[in-house]
């Protein structure tokens, strides 16, 4: 069978979960079961400060020692026991999911290095796919996502106070660092990358372009009501610093994608 493979790496908060709910109704395209396997950024080299893989253990023994969410464990398990094995056992979990076009989304995947890229680039020659979002607009999403997802007793900082401090952690600037991540897989993949912009992600017509992207059938049921991670809205802060380390991911993607980018970019 001439299997295709697909990856798409990203961006954190731009509507990747939507996709992968999308593609899940798709009857051609083969999905794990969790979204996020995070293979390839917890067996090889990332522009990240630590493996994923850490923070795939540090769940498991939450939900051990809280004996909460039992049932995630054995999948937890399975992706753990991937990140000991080699590219080949990668892609043979991938065929197990039996269809002609199978994938998987990880936008942690967007903070690769080279050498790692390269490693995908022979595993699978896939096809690629990155969504971007203002950059602003992605940081205060994964800041306010942050916030939440953190303990009332752990908290030190208002949510503002943590929008001007987390631009400085090398997690949160690696996720937003479209330059480098672009210029990456322009370098390894060449023309089998598809960008596309979080703004006007929602509609029939990129769903095509996806399948066609990564050769499906540009027809199935999708649901395009459908949302996901639908999170509180707040006023973003004012952060002068926030703005001017942002302003070079501005200036790169308009210098590369000209007229695509969304008019409803702040820069």
């Amino acid at each position: 069978m001439d299997r295709q493979y697909f990856l798409c790496v990203g961006a954190q908060k731009a509507g990747t979960t939507w996709l992968h709910d999308q593609l899940g109704l798709h009857p051609g395209v083969g999905l794990p079961p969790r979204k996020e396997l995070h293979y390839f950024d917890s067996a090889f080299p990332t522009r990240f400060d630590r493996s994923f893989g850490v923070d795939y253990v540090r769940e498991l023994r939450r939900k051990i020692d809280q004996q909460k969410q039992l049932e995630d464990v054995p999948g937890l398990l399975d992706i753990i026991e991937l990140a000991f094995q080699g590219p080949e056992r990668y892609r043979a979990y991938l065929d197990s999911l039996g269809a002609d076009v199978v994938g998987e989304i990880t936008p942690a995947y967007a903070g690769l290095t080279r050498e790692t890229y390269e490693v995908v680039r022979k595993t699978l020659q896939p096809k690629v796919i990155f969504i971007m979002r203002d950059p602003l607009e992605r940081y205060w999403s994964a800041v306010r996502m942050s916030h939440r997802r953190t303990p009332y007793r752990r908290r030190r900082l208002d949510i503002a106070d943590r929008f001007d401090r987390d631009i400085d952690t090398n997690k949160s600037f690696v996720r937003s660092d479209y330059a480098t991540t672009v210029q990456l897989l322009d370098e390894t993949f060449g023309d089998d990358v598809l960008y596309l912009f979080y703004e006007t992600l929602f509609t029939a017509d990129n769903l095509r372009r996806v399948a066609r992207h990564i050769g499906a059938a540009e027809e199935w049921p999708w649901d395009l009501g459908h949302t996901s991670h639908v999170g509180r809205q707040l006023d973003m802060p004012d952060s002068a610093k926030v703005r001017d380390r942002l302003r070079p991911v501005y200036e790169f993607t308009r210098q590369r994608f000209g007229d695509e980018i969304p008019e409803s970019w702040h820069y």
